[in-house]
């Protein structure tokens, strides 16, 4: 028996209301089945979504430690395309923490891998964002 998951990819964003987003529980419950099924790959974006969603209610050390799992699993998954999303994430997570270093490390990495790809949407997204970061610190 096959059995796919496919998480939501619409963007949760932070004007929202908190009974507007997914709830955390859902994606734990989803984490404990891809656990189950050995579903590494959706249980790699079970973690990214739920990190989008606890950095929109500005719980970002959870954030953090989620993007931290998620890179271990698409590197040892070589899954490029989610590891950039992953890093491009963790980048926003970054800027909020007024970590700058990490953000500029996370954006590159991401724009990187998005160039590599031939992604050019995402690509010119994330340019956008490291382009901020670098006119933040005044060129730094």
């Amino acid at each position: 028996m096959l059995i796919k998951m496919r998480l939501d990819r619409r963007p949760i964003h932070k004007a929202g209301k908190k009974s507007a987003t997914p709830r955390p529980e859902l994606f734990k419950k989803l984490e404990a089945l891809c656990l189950q099924l050995c579903n590494r790959k959706s249980l790699q974006r079970a973690f990214g979504k739920q990190a989008v969603i606890l950095r929109a209610w500005d719980r970002l050390e959870e954030a953090f430690e989620l993007h931290k799992r998620q890179e271990a699993l698409c590197l040892k998954l070589g899954i490029q395309s989610d590891l950039a999303y992953c890093y491009w994430n963790w980048g926003l997570v970054a800027r909020e923490q007024r970590d700058r270093k990490t953000e500029r490390e996370k954006l590159a990495s991401a724009l990187d891998i998005f160039t590599e790809l031939n992604m050019p949407r995402e690509r010119d997204a994330v340019r956008a964002k490291l382009e901020k970061t670098t006119g933040a610190d005044g060129g730094i």
